[in-house]
C-alpha cells in the first residue's frame, strides 16, 4: 500500500490562535435560535433605492444596520464578564465581520471591526464594507491593521500554557476584548448549490449573527402561498447575560427595525 500524494504545510498563526479561540469559544454557555426571515420587501426595497439614487447598496450593510441599531437599544446583549463579580455592558457597537479573501493562491477569511456601527448610516456602512473587501490583503495575520501587545506577534512560539495564560487575561479584559475583537460577531455562508442551510458559529463574542442561505420558497402571505425570497438567520446570545425573553424581545426588535429601513429606503428622497 502506498501513502499517495501528500504534503507538509507550517501552522501559520492565524490557525495556532483560532484553535484556541474556538476551544475558549466551546467554554461559552450560548443559547442559539435558528430563524426563517421573509426578505423580499427588503430586497425589492433595496433595489429601488439603487435605482432611484444611482449607487449601490448591499443586502449585508443593510443587515447590519439593523442589527447594530437594535444592538445598541439592547446593551444587555453585548455584555462581558468583569472579573468574578462585575459584568460590562457596552451600548456602543463595534460589529466584528468575518470575510474570506485571498491571498496567493489561498482563501483565508479575515475579521473586520467596524467601530461605533450605530452611528453610522446604510450608505456609510455600505462604503466601509465595500471598501475592506477590495483591499488587498497583505499577510494572513490575524490583528493585521491593529496595534496589539508583541506577545501576539510571537503567538506560535508559545507553549500552551502560556496561551491560555494570555487568553485567561483578556478574558478578564473587556476593553480590551473590544478592541481586538469587537462586541458582536457577524458571519456568513455563501449559499452552494442551491442548499438551504443555517449557520452555526463557534466564538466567544456575547451575540453572534450567523447568515445563512437565501432562497425562494413558498410562503403564505394573507393566507395564500406565494413565492419568496426568505433569508435563513442564526441568533446566538449568551446565556450568562441573556435570557430566552430579552432574546425574543431583540429579535422582535430587529424585524420591526428592518421593516423601518425598508418602508425608509422606498421613501422618494427631494
Amino acid at each position: 500500500m502506498t501513502e499517495g500524494d501528500w504534503k507538509v504545510v507550517p501552522l501559520s498563526t492565524l490557525r495556532s490562535m483560532e484553535h484556541d479561540l474556538l476551544e475558549n469559544a466551546r467554554k461559552a454557555h450560548h443559547i442559539s435560535s435558528l430563524g426563517e426571515l421573509d426578505f423580499t420587501e427588503y430586497r425589492a426595497a433595496i433595489k429601488a433605492y439603487r435605482k432611484r439614487e444611482g449607487k449601490g447598496l448591499s443586502l449585508l450593510a443593510f443587515i447590519m444596520k439593523g442589527l447594530a441599531d437594535v444592538l445598541h437599544e439592547h446593551p444587555s446583549i453585548q455584555s462581558f464578564r468583569s472579573g468574578r463579580r462585575r459584568i460590562v455592558e457596552f451600548s456602543d457597537v463595534d460589529l466584528s465581520l468575518m470575510v474570506e479573501k485571498r491571498l496567493g493562491d489561498r482563501y483565508i477569511p479575515s475579521t473586520y471591526i467596524i467601530r461605533d456601527a450605530h452611528r453610522k448610516s446604510l450608505d456609510e456602512l455600505h462604503e466601509e464594507i465595500e471598501g475592506y473587501i477590495a483591499e488587498k490583503l497583505e499577510d494572513d495575520s490575524p490583528f493585521a491593521g491593529r496595534k496589539v501587545p508583541l506577545i501576539f506577534n510571537l503567538y506560535p512560539l508559545l507553549p500552551a500554557f502560556l496561551r491560555k495564560a494570555v487568553w485567561r487575561y483578556v478574558g478578564r479584559h473587556p476593553f480590551f476584548i473590544r478592541r481586538i475583537g469587537g462586541t458582536a460577531l457577524v458571519t456568513s455562508l455563501a449559499n452552494f448549490a442551491g442548499l438551504s442551510s443555517w449557520v452555526l458559529p463557534l466564538a466567544g463574542h456575547p451575540f453572534i449573527l450567523g447568515i445563512g442561505s437565501l432562497q425562494r420558497k413558498p410562503w403564505i402571505v394573507d393566507d395564500t402561498i406565494v413565492p419568496r425570497e426568505i433569508q435563513n438567520l442564526t441568533f446566538q446570545f449568551n446565556h450568562d447575560f441573556v435570557d430566552g425573553g430579552e432574546a425574543a424581545r431583540f429579535i422582535h426588535g430587529l424585524v420591526r427595525r428592518y421593516d423601518a429601513l425598508a418602508e425608509d429606503l422606498r421613501k422618494t428622497h427631494p
